[in-house]
């Protein structure tokens, strides 16, 4: 049973340095486990209470209340969108009607996105002051220095989220039940080869923007289903980039001018005709693993033309222009050329010099020998050249200009839980941190050593095992577990997380409404008049706004919540 606390008795004034208050961990208010990791990405902070005034307030609620909603449960599933995985995600659909049918009555939500880790840019400007503090403006400054984050959003969000709740009628239960089946159906085969599902799921855990589909206190079940292992890696799952603008002063290239030009460069090109060999061959290939063959077309070229008969225009190639071709092939191809055709195409060479020769009409020499002009040059070189194209260029170099603008200086790249770490601790300890050690259940539905040992795998060797998923799994004890992916039906990996959502839907869970800033500094239970002050984090654990008790609550019993908050000034 979950209810919902309001607020019971009027406030009184508490200064915050002088008045008890909740410590995050241990006997304060976490659940017992829940390690104490990574204060700067924590999802909620506790207020500072250094030099704030604060309110103490206490809210109150009677346990057979009738008017309250039992908690809602989120469940996010995570959909591997590769091209081998259209068979699964049917199964896994037909899997999630029976799952959601068995809720019916209950309020759950439910996300789906996929293994692709598709993202949008949540853009953030920040000015920054000589001490580096930063203050978050809405445009783009016109001042420098400024920051620029882009930080990577989870493009599934809770916009994109279907709910149950008790009040649909029979119709409209359907009709959310079709909905969610579709949007794992709907998911596709045309996503990436690399599975990031893990990143997927971290960056949903992350996301704290308005359209976030996770908050603070949530129960939550986490499933992700994937032919491969994890690619996902806390170096590759970043939070985004911060770019660093200011003004910069930049030295360009040397600028000739009337004024001032001290020296030029001379460059005489022409035109040459050379011959493109034109082919196809086989080539082998994999899809999902399977090696296939498959026609490729590429070509190979003959530049040096003067007197080269491989070099004659053809529709089908001579048997020289064939062994030449077969001679050249690309590494990709497989046996011997099967088709080869010869075109003549034109393109530019040339030669440059210090001074000005006039190298298309007169002597000259280049490299410690002697040529008529540069046609002569190219031909002894087996050029074919053109007649007629020869041409100068001229290029002059002056002196270098410096302009100072608008440049970004620095970019870093912002890690998603830290600089290093594993990706299996990084979602466990923001899992943990978001709705309690156990608060959520992780699945997977996978390739696994033990898991395929009772499922059908065929022979396929083209696979690789979920390592990163069975570490989750087995971390979490009893709330994580893994299924074969060969599985003819996933409903005994559904009906894990339904039984997980079913005890979290008949515990004694409470929500409370905190006020902006505020927490829970203690609870009592009155019984009659026996007034039963409870230990935070033994017989009442706190997830931010939510209470679950461990013992001692009974029909009738009244709940007392302490709390303070911010004092606003008048």
């Amino acid at each position: 049973m979950s209810k919902q606390i309001t607020l019971w008795c009027a406030a009184a004034l508490l200064v915050a340095c002088g008045g008890n208050s909740v410590n995050f961990s241990g006997r304060g208010g976490v659940k017992p486990g829940v390690p104490e990791k990574e204060e700067a990405d924590s999802v909620v902070q506790p207020p500072e209470d250094r030099g704030q005034e604060y309110e103490s307030a206490e809210l109150k609620l009677n346990t057979d209340s009738q008017e309250n909603r039992p908690p809602l449960v989120k469940i996010a599933i995570i959909v591997d969108d590769s091209n081998s995985m259209s068979e699964e995600q049917g199964l896994l659909s037909q899997g999630v009607q029976e799952l959601v049918g068995g809720l019916r009555g209950f309020d759950v939500e439910f996300l789906v996105a996929t293994t692709s880790d598709l993202t949008t840019l949540d853009i953030k400007y920040f000015t920054v002051d000589a001490a580096g503090l930063r203050t978050e403006s809405a445009t783009a400054p016109t001042t420098y220095p400024f920051l620029l984050g882009q930080y990577n959003l989870p493009r599934a969000s809770k916009n994109e989220a279907l709910r149950l709740n008790a009040a649909l009628s029979d119709q409209e239960f359907t009709a959310v039940k079709t909905q969610i089946a579709d949007k794992i159906r709907g998911v596709g085969v045309a996503g990436s080869a690399t599975e990031k599902g893990l990143c997927t799921l971290l960056r949903t855990m992350t996301d704290r923007s308005d359209r976030a589909f996770f908050k603070q206190g949530d129960y939550a079940a986490l499933l992700v289903i994937s032919d491969e292992d994890d690619g996902s890696t806390v170096a590759n799952c970043t939070l985004g980039t911060e770019q660093t603008y200011d003004m910069v002063t930049r030295t360009s290239e040397p600028v000739c001018t009337d004024a001032v030009c001290p020296s030029y460069r001379y460059f005489y090109s022409l035109n040459i005709s050379r011959a493109r060999l034109n082919y196809t061959c086989s080539e082998n290939f994999s899809n999902d693993g399977v090696i296939t063959t498959r026609d490729l077309s590429t070509f190979t070229t003959i530049t040096t033309c003067l007197g080269n008969a491989n070099c004659t225009a053809a529709a089908s190639c001579s048997a020289a222009q064939s062994q030449y071709v077969n001679t050249h092939l690309d590494n990709r191809c497989v046996g011997t050329a099967k088709t080869c055709a010869v075109v003549r195409q034109t393109s530019s060479q040339g030669l440059q010099f210090a001074t000005e020769v006039n190298a298309c009409d007169t002597a000259f020499t280049y490299g410690g020998r002697s040529y008529i002009n540069l046609y002569d040059y190219f031909q002894k070189a087996g050029y074919e050249t053109i007649a007629s194209s020869c041409r100068e260029t001229i290029s002059g170099y002056g002196l270098p200009v410096t302009t100072t603008t608008p440049g970004v200086t620095t970019t870093t790249v912002v890690p998603m839980i830290g600089a290093s770490g594993r990706i299996a601790d990084a979602i466990i300890a923001k899992a943990d941190g978001l709705f309690g050690a156990s608060g959520y259940f992780f699945s997977a539905i996978s390739r696994d050593a033990q898991a395929d040992a009772s499922a059908s795998c065929g022979t396929s060797t083209t696979f690789s095992y979920g390592i990163k998923f069975r570490e989750i799994a087995d971390r979490k004890g009893e709330l994580g577990s893994i299924h074969s992916i060969c599985s003819s039906t996933y409903a005994p990996a559904l009906s894990m997380v339904n039984r997980f959502v079913s005890r979290v839907l008949s515990s004694m869970v409470y929500q409370v409404t905190l006020p902006e800033g505020g927490e829970i500094t203690g609870v009592q239970i009155k019984r009659g008049s026996e007034v039963i002050t409870l230990i935070l984090g033994e017989d009442v654990v706190v997830i931010g706004p939510r209470l679950e008790f461990k013992k001692y609550l009974t029909v009738g019993d009244e709940i007392l919540v302490q709390i303070k908050k911010p004092k606003i000034a008048e």
